[in-house]
């Protein structure tokens, strides 16, 4: 049998140590029981338990990928009865919900507020449950892409907030979110939502949690998170009484005094909101708009992840035809290019939970190959990107290649004074502002002149996303449609011309004031 996480084996002690036992397994190979995950009783010296020669029987719970192997004892030994917290009544721990093995977890659905997020029945053979919710946020103005997305990759009880989704899925469900999701920017696996006005609410919440079937003995687990219009406002202040809570909880429920910090790190968030609190794990790492192609960016780059949005909103097919006269290091093309061939966006990177001992790393493999199985590499999709600047062509250029587009993308160096659409393409485009130009009068100016190019060769369509909330005028036509997002913080507008059925109405015109405070008007000339 190959040593793989939760395979169980016959072993023999080899050597004991204060904090664990060395185990002899298979293929001349060794792994480490830690002190923890010894006996379900609290262990204070491991000799009494374990001996030179000793045959045992281990679980294979972790590889690190230096090669080290992780076991355990307990976990093939009967769950020991609860106890209640130092000071607290028995009462209420039996009130808690059970983990136990064998019980059933809370019916699929969002959970309310005061109910720890696990859904359906636990794995058999752990207590881990079988379902999860989880919570993918994403830029204002993404919400409906990223709903499609989920929908398409098998998500259940899919919810649309302001700015973020939740859903549910089991395990296999955060690998599949985090490597298939374009358009949002992280997955997190929701463990808690409560009511906490004070620190005692909010230590109880935690602590509640069965941190001990997520966070093995040396996990390190900084915790972040934020504060809006609720009563507890300091988030040092959170940070330390959340800390100190999974802190006890792991202490208690992995039977040692001593949490050293240095294996795989588990990213603890939290978000208060009107007095009610998530505890959440970041499955993702860096932000799901690391691809892994874009190594190196232009002034003011336009976010991947809403680059594929507006890729989306477009309409980019598997046959389109797209393209971009302000391409800058190329990341609308891309991303509308990876659209079209239905390369899945986190196939080049690496995942927080890729460590994760409750994610099986079975399961990140079967995914990758599912994703790669349904790329589509024969599509008639070509993307043509034009720029003034040849540094900025000669990143695209790069850019595309890391990507496994660069067959279809191609960049050249030209003038927008110069660019002619062909009347069956979509174009995509961000338009010079701001940083990436340096004054506002020079954005008006190329705006203007896009306006003309586009009024002498009308295309299938035009999407400018731009800062520039008077850039119907500049360009000369106010647009079929808007939508307003955001590219990080800075609030912007996509404006979305195409030939529109005689019974849609016009986009009504700007508002005086645009949603960032902020206009400048320029005479039209």
């Amino acid at each position: 049998m190959a040593i793989e996480v939760g395979n169980v084996f016959e072993g023999r002690v080899t050597g004991v140590k204060p904090f664990g036992a060395f185990v002899a397994l298979p293929e001349g190979r060794v792994g480490m029981v830690h002190i923890s995950e010894v006996s379900n009783e609290f262990v204070q010296d491991i000799n009494t338990v374990l001996h030179d020669g000793d045959a045992v029987k281990v679980q294979v719970i972790n590889i690190a990928p230096d090669g080290k192997i992780a076991l355990s004892i307990k976990r093939l030994l009967p769950p020991a009865p609860r106890q209640p917290r130092e000071g607290r009544p028995a009462a209420a721990v039996a009130a808690e919900p059970s983990y136990q093995l064998g019980s059933q977890g809370t019916q699929a659905g969002l959970s309310p507020v005061g109910q720890v997020c696990f859904f359906g029945t636990e794995q058999k053979g752990t207590t881990m449950p079988a379902k999860f919710e989880l919570i993918a946020p994403c830029f204002f103005g993404c919400e409906s892409t990223a709903k499609f997305e989920l929908t398409r990759i098998g998500a259940e009880n899919i919810r649309v907030e302001d700015g973020r989704l939740s859903f549910c899925g089991g395990a296999e469900m955060i690998a599949a979110a985090n490597l298939n999701l374009r358009t949002v920017e992280r997955v997190m696996l929701l463990l808690a939502r409560y009511k906490a006005t004070t620190f005692d609410e909010l230590f109880d919440g935690v602590y509640s949690i069965p941190w001990e079937e997520f966070l093995p003995a040396d996990a390190a687990f900084p915790v972040t998170g934020s504060s809006l219009n609720s009563q507890l406002t300091s988030i040092p202040a959170c940070q330390s009484v959340i800390k100190k809570a999974v802190v006890k909880r792991l202490m208690k429920g992995h039977r040692t005094t001593v949490l050293p910090e240095s294996g795989v790190e588990y990213k603890v968030r939290f978000m208060l909101r009107k007095n009610v609190c998530e505890i959440m794990l970041d499955t993702t790492g860096e932000g799901l708009h690391k691809r892994g192609y874009r190594r190196n960016a232009m002034e003011a780059p336009l976010r991947e992840t809403l680059a594929a949005t507006i890729a989306d909103l477009g309409r980019v097919r598997r046959d389109s035809l797209v393209e971009d006269p302000f391409c800058g290091s190329g990341t609308l093309l891309i991303e509308a290019a990876q659209k079209a061939m239905n390369i899945a966006p986190g196939l080049k990177r690496r995942f927080a939970a890729e460590r994760y001992s409750f994610v099986p790393a079975a399961l990140w493999a079967e995914q990758r190959q599912k994703a790669l199985a349904e790329s589509k590499l024969d599509v008639g999709f070509e993307a043509f990107g034009y720029d003034i600047d040849p540094a900025a062509v000669a990143q695209a250029n790069v850019n595309a290649k890391l990507a496994g587009v660069e067959n279809r993308c191609h960049f050249e160096v030209a003038d927008v004074a110069t660019f002619a659409a062909k009347p069956e393409a979509i174009v995509l485009t961000n338009p010079p502002y701001g940083e990436r130009l340096g004054t506002i009068e020079g954005a008006a100016k190329l705006a203007r002149t896009l306006g003309q190019q586009m009024e002498a060769s009308p295309c299938a369509g035009l999407y400018a996303i731009t800062a520039d909330m008077d850039f119907e005028l500049h360009y000369g036509k106010r647009a079929n449609k808007r939508r307003k997002m955001y590219n990080g913080m800075i609030p912007c507008q996509l404006y979305m011309y195409y030939n529109a059925p005689k019974t849609e109405k016009m986009a009504k015109p700007m508002p005086k004031s645009g949603f960032d405070g902020k206009r400048t008007y320029f005479e039209k000339k």
